[in-house]
């Protein structure tokens, strides 16, 4: 019985958080825009595994672990090289951005900026690591496709 009284409680507590001041309730948008993300999530990821199957099936298993081991390196240089960027303009950006459009503009430049410097310095770094990789792979035709990941991996980050 107590237990049912604080879950109570707590769904009260959440359901009041969303109400403002003026009385007007925020709630409706909320679950809109929760919706909006979750549809938006469930098609991006069948997507993303439609496009895996498509990839399997016409490179085959050596196409597709190449692919794959091209891929992850991507990704993994790719969250290293965000150097945080992507939370520290969600951080400052939302700060700033109804009081002070200008400093919001500075922050999305300066996040730009950063992000090219890092994704030009990371693609670099791939492009002439690639053979030594490869080697650490022990499989020759690995460098062209880490060679060619190194140039996703400049937008992978820009675009981040």
């Amino acid at each position: 019985m107590i237990v049912e009284k604080r879950r109570y409680q707590i769904i009260i507590c959440m359901l009041t958080a969303f109400q403002q001041t003026d009385g007007y309730s925020s709630l409706p948008g909320f679950i809109n825009g929760a919706l909006i993300s979750i549809v938006g999530r469930f098609f991006g990821r069948s997507l993303y595994i439609l496009t895996q199957i498509f990839l399997a099936r016409k490179l085959g298993p050596d196409g597709f672990g190449l692919y794959a081991l091209g891929w992850t390196v991507v990704r993994m240089v790719g969250s290293i090289s965000m150097l945080g960027l992507d939370l520290g303009v969600i951080r400052f950006g939302a700060a700033n951005f109804r009081e002070k459009g200008f400093a919001f503009r500075a922050s999305i430049r300066q996040s730009l900026g950063l992000a090219t410097l890092s994704g030009l310095t990371s693609a670099i770094i791939l492009f002439s690591v690639a053979p030594k990789l490869a080697n650490w792979f022990e499989s020759v035709s690995l460098i062209p496709i880490l060679q060619l990941s190194a140039l996703g991996l400049f937008f992978y980050i820009l675009f981040r």
